[in-house]
Protein backbone atom coordinates (compact mmCIF):
# COMPACT_ATOMS: atom_id res chain seq x y z
CA UNK A 1 0.00 0.00 0.00
CA UNK A 2 1.36 3.43 -0.95
CA UNK A 3 1.22 6.05 1.82
CA UNK A 4 1.92 9.14 -0.30
CA UNK A 5 -1.67 9.54 -1.66
CA UNK A 6 -3.09 9.09 1.84
CA UNK A 7 -0.76 11.71 3.31
CA UNK A 8 -1.58 14.11 0.50
CA UNK A 9 -5.30 13.68 1.11
CA UNK A 10 -4.86 14.29 4.84
CA UNK A 11 -2.97 17.50 4.13
CA UNK A 12 -5.90 18.82 2.11
CA UNK A 13 -8.38 18.04 4.97
CA UNK A 14 -6.64 19.39 8.06
CA UNK A 15 -9.86 20.01 9.97
CA UNK A 16 -10.90 16.37 9.54
CA UNK A 17 -7.49 15.16 10.64
CA UNK A 18 -7.63 17.33 13.74
CA UNK A 19 -11.08 16.01 14.57
CA UNK A 20 -9.89 12.41 14.26
CA UNK A 21 -6.89 13.12 16.49
CA UNK A 22 -9.11 14.72 19.14
CA UNK A 23 -11.53 11.78 19.01
CA UNK A 24 -8.71 9.29 19.46
CA UNK A 25 -7.24 11.34 22.33
CA UNK A 26 -10.62 11.58 24.08
CA UNK A 27 -11.25 7.86 23.64
CA UNK A 28 -7.84 6.99 25.07
CA UNK A 29 -8.42 9.32 28.04
CA UNK A 30 -11.77 7.66 28.79
CA UNK A 31 -10.32 4.17 28.44
CA UNK A 32 -7.32 4.97 30.66
CA UNK A 33 -9.58 6.49 33.31
CA UNK A 34 -11.89 3.47 33.16
CA UNK A 35 -8.97 1.08 33.63
CA UNK A 36 -7.74 3.16 36.58
CA UNK A 37 -11.15 3.07 38.28
CA UNK A 38 -11.55 -0.65 37.58
CA UNK A 39 -8.07 -1.31 38.96
CA UNK A 40 -8.90 0.55 42.16
CA UNK A 41 -12.11 -1.45 42.62
CA UNK A 42 -10.36 -4.76 42.00
CA UNK A 43 -7.65 -3.85 44.51
CA UNK A 44 -10.26 -2.83 47.09
CA UNK A 45 -12.33 -6.03 46.70
CA UNK A 46 -9.28 -8.31 46.82
CA UNK A 47 -7.45 -6.73 49.74
CA UNK A 48 -6.84 -9.22 52.57
CA UNK A 49 -8.52 -8.84 55.96
CA UNK A 50 -5.63 -10.43 57.83
CA UNK A 51 -7.93 -13.19 59.13
CA UNK A 52 -8.05 -16.75 57.83
CA UNK A 53 -11.41 -16.43 56.10
CA UNK A 54 -12.03 -20.07 55.24
CA UNK A 55 -14.23 -21.42 58.04
CA UNK A 56 -14.78 -18.08 59.80
CA UNK A 57 -18.35 -17.27 60.91
CA UNK A 58 -19.93 -14.30 62.69
CA UNK A 59 -22.94 -14.68 64.99
CA UNK A 60 -24.89 -11.65 66.19
CA UNK A 61 -28.00 -11.87 68.34
CA UNK A 62 -30.12 -10.03 70.88
CA UNK A 63 -31.82 -11.46 73.97
CA UNK A 64 -35.42 -10.51 74.73
CA UNK A 65 -35.97 -9.60 78.35
CA UNK A 66 -32.26 -9.24 79.13
CA UNK A 67 -31.28 -6.70 81.79
CA UNK A 68 -31.11 -3.23 80.31
CA UNK A 69 -29.06 -1.57 83.03
CA UNK A 70 -25.32 -1.36 83.54
CA UNK A 71 -25.34 -2.02 87.30
CA UNK A 72 -23.16 -4.83 88.64
CA UNK A 73 -25.99 -7.37 88.95
CA UNK A 74 -27.21 -6.76 85.40
CA UNK A 75 -23.69 -6.98 83.99
CA UNK A 76 -23.07 -10.29 85.75
CA UNK A 77 -26.32 -11.76 84.42
CA UNK A 78 -25.52 -10.62 80.88
CA UNK A 79 -22.03 -12.05 81.11
CA UNK A 80 -23.42 -15.38 82.33
CA UNK A 81 -25.69 -15.50 79.26
CA UNK A 82 -22.71 -14.81 77.03
CA UNK A 83 -20.51 -17.44 78.67
CA UNK A 84 -23.29 -20.03 78.33
CA UNK A 85 -23.57 -19.28 74.60
CA UNK A 86 -19.81 -19.59 74.12
CA UNK A 87 -19.71 -22.95 75.91
CA UNK A 88 -22.68 -24.20 73.88
CA UNK A 89 -21.06 -23.22 70.57
CA UNK A 90 -17.68 -24.64 71.56
CA UNK A 91 -19.24 -28.07 72.15
CA UNK A 92 -20.75 -28.35 68.65
CA UNK A 93 -19.25 -30.82 66.16
CA UNK A 94 -16.88 -29.26 63.58
CA UNK A 95 -16.36 -26.14 65.72
CA UNK A 96 -12.66 -25.49 66.24
CA UNK A 97 -12.90 -22.38 68.42
CA UNK A 98 -15.27 -19.60 69.50
CA UNK A 99 -14.65 -16.14 70.88
CA UNK A 100 -16.58 -13.20 72.23
CA UNK A 101 -16.18 -10.52 69.58
CA UNK A 102 -17.95 -7.19 69.21
CA UNK A 103 -16.78 -6.94 65.60
CA UNK A 104 -15.05 -8.69 62.75
CA UNK A 105 -13.16 -7.41 59.73
CA UNK A 106 -15.62 -5.86 57.24
CA UNK A 107 -18.61 -5.87 59.60
CA UNK A 108 -19.84 -5.01 63.06
CA UNK A 109 -19.81 -2.05 65.35
CA UNK A 110 -16.64 -0.01 65.06
CA UNK A 111 -15.24 1.33 68.30
CA UNK A 112 -12.23 3.51 67.72
CA UNK A 113 -9.87 5.81 69.51
CA UNK A 114 -6.42 7.36 69.47
CA UNK A 115 -3.16 5.86 70.68
CA UNK A 116 -0.34 8.12 71.82
CA UNK A 117 2.95 7.82 73.69
CA UNK A 118 1.94 10.04 76.60
CA UNK A 119 -1.22 10.69 78.64
CA UNK A 120 -1.43 14.28 77.38
CA UNK A 121 -2.10 12.86 73.89
CA UNK A 122 0.50 15.07 72.27
CA UNK A 123 3.04 14.14 69.61
CA UNK A 124 2.50 11.01 67.51
CA UNK A 125 -1.19 10.03 67.44
CA UNK A 126 -2.55 6.92 65.72
CA UNK A 127 -6.25 6.33 65.01
CA UNK A 128 -7.26 2.69 65.48
CA UNK A 129 -10.29 0.41 65.70
CA UNK A 130 -10.80 -1.47 68.98
CA UNK A 131 -11.77 -5.15 68.81
CA UNK A 132 -13.24 -6.24 72.15
CA UNK A 133 -13.11 -9.97 72.90
CA UNK A 134 -11.58 -12.71 75.03
CA UNK A 135 -8.45 -14.86 74.96
CA UNK A 136 -9.87 -16.90 72.06
CA UNK A 137 -10.33 -13.93 69.72
CA UNK A 138 -6.94 -13.82 68.01
CA UNK A 139 -6.75 -17.61 67.38
CA UNK A 140 -10.39 -17.75 66.23
CA UNK A 141 -9.89 -14.98 63.70
CA UNK A 142 -6.71 -16.68 62.54
CA UNK A 143 -4.76 -13.42 62.64
CA UNK A 144 -1.01 -14.13 62.55
CA UNK A 145 0.90 -13.24 65.71
CA UNK A 146 4.33 -11.91 64.70
CA UNK A 147 5.62 -10.91 68.15
CA UNK A 148 4.70 -11.39 71.80
CA UNK A 149 1.82 -13.50 73.07
CA UNK A 150 -1.93 -13.95 73.25
CA UNK A 151 -4.06 -12.77 76.15
CA UNK A 152 -4.25 -14.95 79.24
CA UNK A 153 -7.59 -16.04 80.67
CA UNK A 154 -7.01 -14.08 83.90
CA UNK A 155 -6.44 -10.87 81.89
CA UNK A 156 -9.95 -10.84 80.43
CA UNK A 157 -12.24 -8.19 81.86
CA UNK A 158 -15.99 -7.97 81.35
CA UNK A 159 -18.17 -4.92 81.72
CA UNK A 160 -20.78 -2.76 80.03
CA UNK A 161 -19.72 -0.53 77.18
CA UNK A 162 -20.35 2.51 79.37
CA UNK A 163 -17.73 1.41 81.90
CA UNK A 164 -14.54 3.43 82.22
CA UNK A 165 -12.49 0.35 83.18
CA UNK A 166 -9.34 -0.07 81.09
CA UNK A 167 -7.41 -3.23 80.35
CA UNK A 168 -3.72 -2.99 81.28
CA UNK A 169 -2.66 -5.07 78.22
CA UNK A 170 -3.43 -4.94 74.48
CA UNK A 171 -2.44 -6.57 71.21
CA UNK A 172 -1.87 -4.21 68.27
CA UNK A 173 -1.56 -4.64 64.53
CA UNK A 174 1.87 -4.09 63.00
CA UNK A 175 0.85 -0.82 61.27
CA UNK A 176 -0.06 0.62 64.69
CA UNK A 177 3.21 -0.59 66.22
CA UNK A 178 5.27 0.79 63.33
CA UNK A 179 3.64 4.22 63.47
CA UNK A 180 4.09 4.55 67.22
CA UNK A 181 7.54 2.94 67.38
CA UNK A 182 9.41 3.34 64.06
CA UNK A 183 12.56 1.92 65.70
CA UNK A 184 10.74 -1.37 66.29
CA UNK A 185 10.58 -1.47 70.09
CA UNK A 186 6.79 -1.61 70.46
CA UNK A 187 6.55 -4.95 72.25
CA UNK A 188 6.46 -4.43 76.01
CA UNK A 189 6.07 -0.66 75.68
CA UNK A 190 3.35 1.37 77.33
CA UNK A 191 1.01 3.43 75.17
CA UNK A 192 -2.01 5.53 76.01
CA UNK A 193 -5.43 4.75 74.59
CA UNK A 194 -7.41 7.96 74.75
CA UNK A 195 -5.14 9.00 77.60
CA UNK A 196 -5.24 5.71 79.55
CA UNK A 197 -2.15 3.44 79.82
CA UNK A 198 -1.83 -0.07 78.42
CA UNK A 199 1.13 -2.34 77.70
CA UNK A 200 1.58 -3.94 74.28
CA UNK A 201 1.96 -7.70 74.88
CA UNK A 202 1.48 -8.87 71.29
CA UNK A 203 1.68 -7.69 67.69
CA UNK A 204 -0.32 -9.20 64.81
CA UNK A 205 0.71 -8.91 61.20
CA UNK A 206 -2.48 -7.45 59.77
CA UNK A 207 -6.10 -6.93 60.84
CA UNK A 208 -8.50 -4.89 58.74
CA UNK A 209 -10.92 -2.65 60.63
CA UNK A 210 -14.68 -3.39 60.64
CA UNK A 211 -15.46 -0.44 58.38
CA UNK A 212 -14.91 -0.11 54.65
CA UNK A 213 -16.24 3.45 54.60
CA UNK A 214 -14.16 6.16 52.98
CA UNK A 215 -13.67 8.05 56.27
CA UNK A 216 -11.68 5.11 57.64
CA UNK A 217 -9.63 4.41 54.52
CA UNK A 218 -6.48 6.15 55.81
CA UNK A 219 -6.20 3.64 58.67
CA UNK A 220 -7.66 0.45 57.18
CA UNK A 221 -5.29 -1.83 59.12
CA UNK A 222 -4.90 0.10 62.37
CA UNK A 223 -6.47 -2.32 64.84
CA UNK A 224 -6.17 -3.08 68.55
CA UNK A 225 -7.38 -6.23 70.32
CA UNK A 226 -8.83 -5.48 73.74
CA UNK A 227 -9.20 -8.30 76.34
CA UNK A 228 -12.74 -7.34 77.30
CA UNK A 229 -16.10 -9.09 76.92
CA UNK A 230 -18.63 -6.32 76.43
CA UNK A 231 -21.85 -7.19 78.27
CA UNK A 232 -25.10 -5.95 76.77
CA UNK A 233 -28.47 -7.13 75.49
CA UNK A 234 -26.78 -7.76 72.15
CA UNK A 235 -23.80 -10.10 71.95
CA UNK A 236 -21.68 -11.17 69.00
CA UNK A 237 -19.35 -14.12 68.56
CA UNK A 238 -16.61 -15.16 66.14
CA UNK A 239 -16.66 -18.87 65.37
CA UNK A 240 -14.14 -21.00 63.48
CA UNK A 241 -15.59 -24.06 61.78
CA UNK A 242 -13.74 -26.90 60.17
CA UNK A 243 -13.12 -25.86 56.53
CA UNK A 244 -15.93 -26.98 54.26
CA UNK A 245 -18.38 -27.36 57.17
CA UNK A 246 -19.47 -23.73 57.50
CA UNK A 247 -23.07 -24.23 56.34
CA UNK A 248 -23.64 -27.23 58.60
CA UNK A 249 -22.12 -25.41 61.58
CA UNK A 250 -24.26 -22.31 60.98
CA UNK A 251 -27.42 -24.43 61.00
CA UNK A 252 -26.31 -26.29 64.12
CA UNK A 253 -25.32 -23.05 65.90
CA UNK A 254 -28.73 -21.47 65.33
CA UNK A 255 -30.52 -24.57 66.58
CA UNK A 256 -28.29 -24.91 69.65
CA UNK A 257 -28.53 -21.27 70.70
CA UNK A 258 -32.33 -21.23 70.35
CA UNK A 259 -32.50 -24.41 72.43
CA UNK A 260 -30.56 -22.67 75.22
CA UNK A 261 -32.73 -19.55 75.09
CA UNK A 262 -35.51 -19.21 72.50
CA UNK A 263 -36.12 -15.59 73.54
CA UNK A 264 -33.44 -14.19 71.27
CA UNK A 265 -33.34 -12.70 67.78
CA UNK A 266 -30.99 -13.94 65.06
CA UNK A 267 -32.35 -12.61 61.73
CA UNK A 268 -31.80 -14.89 58.75
CA UNK A 269 -30.15 -12.10 56.76
CA UNK A 270 -27.40 -11.20 59.23
CA UNK A 271 -27.76 -13.20 62.45
CA UNK A 272 -25.33 -15.94 61.38
CA UNK A 273 -23.06 -15.37 58.39
CA UNK A 274 -19.79 -16.70 57.06
CA UNK A 275 -17.18 -14.08 56.31
CA UNK A 276 -17.42 -15.01 52.63
CA UNK A 277 -21.10 -13.99 52.71
CA UNK A 278 -20.17 -10.78 54.52
CA UNK A 279 -17.46 -10.03 51.94
CA UNK A 280 -19.94 -10.61 49.11
CA UNK A 281 -22.44 -8.13 50.60
CA UNK A 282 -19.90 -5.48 51.55
CA UNK A 283 -18.24 -5.36 48.13
CA UNK A 284 -21.35 -5.81 46.00
CA UNK A 285 -21.33 -2.17 44.91
CA UNK A 286 -17.64 -2.34 44.02
CA UNK A 287 -18.22 -5.36 41.80
CA UNK A 288 -21.08 -3.50 40.10
CA UNK A 289 -18.74 -0.53 39.49
CA UNK A 290 -16.19 -2.91 38.00
CA UNK A 291 -18.73 -4.24 35.49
Amino acid sequence: MRLHPIISALRRHKAGVLLIVLQIALTLAIVCNAFYVIGQRIERVNRPTGAVEDGLIRISQTWFGAPAGDDAASVEKLDALQRTDLATLRNLPDVLDVAASTSMPLQGMIYSGTLTLNPRQTGVAVNAAYYYGDEHLRPTLGVRLVAGRDFKADEILHHALTSDAVSPVIIVSKPVADQLFPAGNALGSTVYQDGKPATIVGIVERLQTPTTAKWGSSWDYNSVLEPVRIDGATASYALRARPGREQAVMRAARKALLAVDPLRVMPDTWGIQSISQIRDKIYRADRAWRW
